[in-house]
């Protein structure tokens, strides 16, 4: 045997013994942590199947809660949407938005609107649900003519950079004209119009407005001032919607 070799088996028997050494040491450690890592493992694997169940699970009860109230089984139908709403997550939140249509489409607006500030205020669902919530809650409060309670759900969302600002403005100036805040609607309604972003349906809407708000004006005793600055006002933005 030369001396190389017996300097290698040298080397490899003090690996080994530091190997064993250290194993003694920490093996106990490097066991619990490799359990650890398994269950972790295994524990989201597991998690993530039971929540694709519970949804599963809650996509099936709301879609049998909506069969039963279109079979004409109200009563069923709404005790099982009631019963999805009680929990949480997405479903909850459609169970909630369909039990607040069903509250309007009886008569009971206060019900329905406290369904649908429900669903905004606790954040339930996604954000498109909740603004759909916000947005229904404000047109029953203007068929109400709780013009406050408009301008306050709505207000969140006229900054010019909010994807939904169209509608809410128009809205908001809705609720402003027939509460007889003219000038205000005529300001949102010019906005409207500004708007180079604005769908050209509610352009039009926006438009046959602002000649409303100038004719009404027009023939106000104490505003014949008022009424021919409105007209200016209103006839610039129609050419720049057009």
């Amino acid at each position: 045997m030369v001396e190389g070799d017996v300097f290698r088996e040298v080397e490899e028997d003090l690996r080994r013994e530091r190997i064993k050494a250290l194993w003694d040491r920490y093996g106990g450690y490097v066991l619990i942590g490799a359990l650890a890592i398994i269950l972790l493992v295994g524990g989201k694997q597991a998690y993530d199947y039971w929540t694709r169940e519970q949804a599963r699970a809650a996509g099936l009860a709301y879609a049998e809660a909506g069969q039963l109230i279109d079979e004409g089984k109200a009563e069923e139908g709404t005790a099982a949407l009631e019963r999805i709403a009680a929990g949480s997550g997405g479903y909850a939140a459609l169970a909630k938005l369909r039990l607040a249509a069903l509250k309007a489409k009886e008569g009971a607006g206060a019900e329905a609107i406290a369904l649908y500030d429900e669903i905004t205020k606790a954040g339930a669902g996604d954000q498109a649900i909740r603004t759909m919530a916000r947005f229904r809650a404000a047109m029953l409060s203007l068929e109400a003519n709780d013009f406050t309670g408009v301008k306050n759900r709505l207000t969140p969302l006229l900054d010019a950079s909010n994807p939904w600002r169209h509608s809410a403005r128009e809205l908001v100036a809705m609720a402003e004209y027939k509460a007889g805040d003219r000038e205000t609607a005529e300001g949102h309604f010019q906005e409207i119009l500004g708007d180079v972003e604005t769908p050209d349906g509610l352009r039009r809407r926006a438009q046959t407005m602002l000649e409303l708000i100038v004719r009404l004006d027009a023939k106000s005793p104490e505003s014949g001032a008022t009424g021919s600055s409105g007209s200016a006002g209103a006839t610039a933005p129609a050419s720049q919607g057009n």
